[in-house]
């Protein structure tokens, strides 16, 4: 996620690569592990 947000540095895909990486984070969190507490931020965006 970090190398895809550095190489979207300012170009105008930025947002769409964002909102993908997001959801790609919303998507993995509840299988990685981590408790519900730490994932509601992410189900309320």
């Amino acid at each position: 996620a970090v190398l895809v947000f550095q190489r979207a540095n300012g170009l105008e895909a930025d947002g769409a690569i964002g909102a993908a990486t997001l959801a790609a984070m919303h998507r993995h969190l509840p299988q990685s592990g981590i408790g519900a507490n730490r994932s509601a931020p992410f189900q309320s965006i």
